[in-house]
């Protein structure tokens, strides 16, 4: 086999052990002149037939590939690449398989700046990219980028227990709490529906006692007791109840989520009439209380007013219990046009009349005025205070007072007397004829004296204070 042509000799460079494993030097230079297979990652070089120098098989390696600038090819330092030595021709070997030509490859030969360690290029130099020893980064063993290791199935198995594990303590703790949220909503429906049949019972009872006529007991269901309590009165509300039933039902209860606070509607009946409510309540400990007001019944003018037996100031404003109300004014002389009150609108009612006579009162001034009528033609006086049939001395006359006489002719209160009322005064007028009888002297000598003038005359009465004992009249 022809050799290519050495270059000068410079001394045997190795290193130890690392030619054919025996310690023989390698020629340098020496490069094969057969083509090679590819090169195997991890392998050094290229491989030779068997028993040729640089086989890793039998000889070991001879340090790191040698190489002279690129494959085949001759490079000392201060040459360039591609330039064989003076008087040498320019020789190439066969490339490896699958290199691209001005690629490292497989040659021996010396290299500029070689080591120690044997035959390296180091870093690329005059003569091209150098190599290093097999293992150390950019070496042969390391030339093409190694497997990735494999990942362990028990470390996949591992991590997917583990995704497993904390996917299903998630779904636990939602599936707890929707659970418990769903535990927690029945119980509160629960204690809505009882908390409802509580307000329902109270409302019922509320009526109850209004029915029963139980002032008392009404007012314990208030949160708060009104401040004036004329009216609310087991007498007041007996006789509100009235000859219909008062009651309350159809009763529809709301409570607020918080359980605290509800509302009910109802159907007060009352005076044969009904009307719905909303009353409010609060909850006190277990016990439902009504904290809606209760109706407000207002009283127009200044006259005074019975209310359901006890009288109260006119213009007043009093809250009473739903029902009926009588209005009176305190003697049977007199009566409301309006006398009575249904108190049914939740938020109350506004009660104003008139007076008016009544037939005892209308007879009690005819009768009064008779009486007066008659005491002043009783009078011994020519002109008594307040009377109608005053007579007038003229001159030179006196009258003997002790002899005087009146007499009302027939009977002037047979007919349709026309009484006039207003608040607490009545007036009448009649029309009357009269006699007059009295004696005296008319200077100095015996005398009768009588009226002169006959025919009708009009009295006209009036009557202050028509309620009292003893009224104030005065005819003229």
């Amino acid at each position: 086999m022809n050799q290519p042509p050495q270059p000068p000799p410079r001394g045997p460079q190795w290193s130890p052990g690392s030619a054919g494993g025996n310690g023989s030097p390698v020629p340098p230079g020496y490069n094969q002149s057969q083509p090679r297979g590819p090169q195997q990652p991890g392998q050094p070089g290229g491989q030779g037939n068997p028993g040729q120098y640089g086989n890793p098989g039998q000889h070991g390696q001879w340090g790191q590939q040698g190489q002279w600038g690129q494959q085949g090819q001759w490079a000392r330092p201060g040459q360039q690449p591609n330039t064989p030595p003076a008087g040498q021709p320019n020789y190439q070997g066969p490339q490896q398989p699958g290199r691209a030509p001005g690629q490292p490859g497989q040659g021996w030969g010396p290299a500029a700046g070689a080591g120690a360690a044997g035959w390296s290029g180091g870093n690329q130099g005059p003569g091209g990219p150098g190599q290093n020893p097999p293992g150390q980064p950019g070496g042969p063993g390391q030339a093409e980028q190694q497997p990735k290791k494999k990942v362990s199935r028990k470390l996949l198995f591992g991590i997917g227990a583990g995704v497993l594990v904390l996917v299903l303590a998630v779904v636990a703790v939602f599936a707890y709490q929707r659970h418990q949220e769903q535990v927690a909503a029945e119980q509160h429906a629960a204690d809505l529906a009882q908390q409802r049949t509580a307000v329902t019972e109270t409302v019922n009872a509320y009526g109850q006692a209004l029915s029963a006529g139980s002032a008392d007991e009404v007012l314990g269901m208030l949160s708060a007791e009104p401040t004036d309590t004329t009216l609310l009165t087991d007498e007041v509300l007996e006789a509100a109840r009235g000859d219909e039933p008062l009651t309350i039902s159809d009763v529809q209860p709301t409570v607020t989520d918080d359980l605290s606070q509800a509302r009910a509607t109802a159907v007060v009946a009352a005076g044969g009439e009904t009307a719905e409510w909303d009353l409010q309540l609060s909850r006190a400990g277990e016990a439902w209380q009504v904290t809606s007001e209760l109706p407000v019944l207002t009283l127009e003018g200044a006259d005074p007013v019975e209310v359901n037996g006890v009288e109260v100031q006119g213009g007043s404003a009093l809250p009473v219990f739903p029902g009926v109300y009588s209005m009176g004014t305190g003697t049977d002389r007199t009566a409301w046009e309006n006398d009575s009150a249904l108190v049914l609108d939740q938020a109350g009612s506004t009660w104003s009349s008139q007076l008016a006579l009544t037939d005892k009162g209308r007879k009690f001034i005819i009768d009064e005025g008779k009486k007066a009528l008659d005491s002043c033609a009783k009078k011994k006086e020519l002109a008594p205070q307040g009377c109608p049939m005053a007579i007038q001395a003229s001159g030179g006359q006196e009258v003997n007072t002790d002899s005087i006489s009146r007499t009302i002719k027939g009977d002037p209160w047979g007919g349709d007397i026309d009484v006039t009322y207003a608040p607490d005064t009545a007036s009448l007028q009649i029309e009357a004829d009269w006699d007059f009888q009295a004696s005296g002297t008319v200077n100095g000598q015996q005398a009768t004296f009588s009226r002169a003038q006959t025919g009708k005359q009009t009295f006209t009465m009036i009557m202050d204070g028509v309620t009292s004992d003893k009224p104030d009249i005065v005819w003229f």
